[in-house]
């Protein structure tokens, strides 16, 4: 009935199909359906540039041939909206599986990070190593922080690199990590080492041990993320860190919002961290003062 119901409006609409109808059949009509659109007149630039008909088509329609169809007819397969997402991830985040495999058949880029937060042991060496066939980019953290020696083991059975995340708590824990051989890469977290100038040391000894490096975020106001992106700006941090824009995870931001441009975020160039606190939202947020003074 759902074909049927489709198909009639494109009868209906035939050859001035408006957008709506369109968006509709990109949401759940099939390859044969969107064709047959397509062919009547319905035009791709209806969609209204963010997302495009490929990224609708992604989020909710099964049939991995739409996405065929739509990149035969034009639709850039690794287009980015304003805040740098992709048809990909459009996929992934909907949980649709089919336009996932689709997509990547398709030419669309993909760089998979797994991160297993410790979840497991070296006597899962085997099933990890399934991670291989994969092209995964790095396995982060599999196994619990203090354990460097099976971290080391395990790298000598993977071809998969491995990161450490929470192992990595100074920039003397970063040193033993490489020097033992349990990772191929580090995450730098500036509030688990210690602070800036800490996590500045700990990007260092990576850089002296030529092993990459990717700057790790938190749960982080714009002051935190101003921080994080200054780090993340450093030479040594060549792996995609955790930046992410200010909206992700707040409606208004205690500093100005950091957004996203083609993907990226702009460093701060002000005095200090960058960034000045707005103070009229940080009165709204204050919930409790206390005041400290030098000498008392």
């Amino acid at each position: 009935m759902k074909r049927a119901l489709l198909l009639l409006a494109i009868l209906v609409a035939g050859s001035n199909l408006f957008a709506a109808d369109l968006r509709v059949l990109l949401m759940m009509g099939s390859a044969k359906d969107v064709q047959t659109a397509l062919t009547q007149g319905a035009q791709l630039n209806d969609q209204d540039g963010d997302p495009t008909a490929l990224m609708t088509a992604a989020m909710t329609n099964t049939d991995g041939g739409v996405m065929g169809v739509l990149v035969k007819a034009g639709e850039k397969v690794n287009a980015q909206t304003s805040d740098g997402k992709t048809a990909l991830m459009f996929a992934a985040q909907s949980g649709n599986g089919v336009a996932v495999s689709a997509l990547v058949k398709l030419g669309a880029d993909v760089t998979l990070q797994v991160d297993a937060n410790g979840s497991y042991s070296l006597a899962d060496a085997d099933r990890l190593a399934a991670l291989d066939d994969l092209g995964v980019a790095c396995l982060e953290q599999p196994l619990a922080p203090d354990a460097l020696l099976d971290h080391a083991a395990l790298a000598t059975r993977l071809r998969t690199p491995i990161g450490l995340d929470e192992s990595i708590v100074s920039a003397n824990a970063a040193h033993d990590a490489v020097a033992v051989g349990a990772c191929a890469v580090v995450s730098i977290k500036s509030a688990l080492v210690g602070g800036i100038d800490a996590a500045r040391r700990t990007h260092d000894v990576c850089v002296a041990a030529n092993v990459a490096a990717r700057a790790g975020g938190m749960l982080e106001t714009g002051v935190g993320r101003a921080v994080l992106v200054a780090l993340a700006a450093l030479p040594g941090f060549t792996i995609p860190g955790d930046c992410s824009a200010s909206d992700r995870y707040f409606d208004e931001d205690v500093t100005e919002p950091f957004e996203l441009d083609d993907g990226r975020i702009r460093v701060p160039a002000g005095p200090g961290i960058g960034v000045t606190p707005r103070a009229e939202v940080l009165a709204r947020c204050t919930i409790a003062r206390e005041r400290w003074r030098a000498g008392r």
